[in-house]
């Protein structure tokens, strides 16, 4: 497109150049059109006239034109800056860790006693579930980076990511089975990747294990009920939508082609809905929706309720 308005841009120009020249000059210049005939008359003049300023009108409109597209084509930056690019994380499986319990070589700060939790420079720090803690479900995490820059702070129980943020703190709680569990903080910040792990337990009878975030972009997972599992109704669905780069706007849940269920702007892609469905099996289908109208769609599962 750019191409086909420059090599416009350029007839133009060479159009103009000489239906200049070809005018009458008042001064006797370059004026190729002071020597008589046909072209000294004043009607071939007028046309001359016209046609150079519909040139110079399209001239203009091209010049514009060309501007806009460069600057819609050109990368913002910082004057300041040293023009490097930003690094993101490349997966989201989990780097290599510290073993459970073992204190992670990154973390430091305070704010495990109830305060905000921060970090010392260049660390991250996963104030809490506490190092050996015991507690009961839902859990509360909180973490924080401190590096001059924070990318992303990814939260991964288990080994699997359950929670990620571009914030350099954060504190949400999630629904954790009951048990022992091992919980790692990863901050992708521009002092590298910084950890900061906890081992603690879940007392009573817990909840239901987070469910975490698809390994693929653009995917949908449904974490519960699994796949031809037979359930009675009412029943939780537990799902979770991933789209790097999106926000999610929109999900709905759909049994056997109906809607049953609308979302908007899920918080981190994730719905926990409870349904109602009669005896018998049945297809559940889930959509989601960014902005701009584009969609994904989970794959078919199967279900039975009894």
């Amino acid at each position: 497109m750019q191409t086909l308005i420059i090599v416009i841009h350029l007839m133009i120009v060479v159009s103009m150049i000489g239906f200049v020249l070809l005018q009458k000059s008042e001064g006797g210049g370059l004026g190729i059109g002071s020597t008589g005939g046909f072209l000294s008359s004043r009607g071939t003049s007028n046309v001359l006239s016209r046609s150079t300023a519909i040139l110079a009108a399209a001239f203009f409109s091209t010049s514009l034109l060309l501007s806009i597209l460069a600057g819609m084509h050109r990368n913002p930056g910082s004057i300041l800056g040293g023009g490097g690019t930003t690094p993101t994380p490349a997966s989201s499986n989990a780097p290599a860790v510290p073993a459970p319990g073992a204190p992670a070589g990154g973390s430091g700060g305070g704010g495990g006693g109830g305060g905000p939790c921060t970090a010392t420079p260049n660390t991250a720090n996963l104030c809490s579930p506490v190092n050996g803690s015991t507690m009961s479900a839902p859990v509360q995490f909180t973490g924080a980076a401190n590096a001059a820059t924070v990318y992303l702070l990814r939260l991964y129980l288990d080994n699997q990511p359950i929670f990620e943020t571009a914030n350099s703190s954060f504190s949400t709680s999630i629904d954790v089975g009951s048990g022992s569990h091992h919980a790692v903080l990863v901050a992708y910040t521009s002092a590298g990747d910084l950890i900061s792990d906890s081992s603690f337990t879940v007392s009573g009878s817990g909840g239901n294990v987070g469910c975490g975030f698809p390994a693929t972009d653009k995917t949908i997972l449904v974490c519960s009920p699994a796949e031809g599992a037979t359930v009675s109704s009412p029943f939780q669905l537990t799902a979770r939508a991933r789209w790097d780069a999106n926000v999610i706007s929109h999900m709905r849940l759909y049994a056997d082609d109906q809607p049953v269920y609308d979302q908007d702007y899920p918080s981190e892609g994730f719905i926990n809905p409870t349904l109602s469905l009669p005896p018998g099996p049945h297809r559940i289908v889930i959509v989601a929706w960014n902005n701009s109208g584009a969609a994904i769609v989970s794959p078919t599962r199967n279900i039975t309720v009894q």
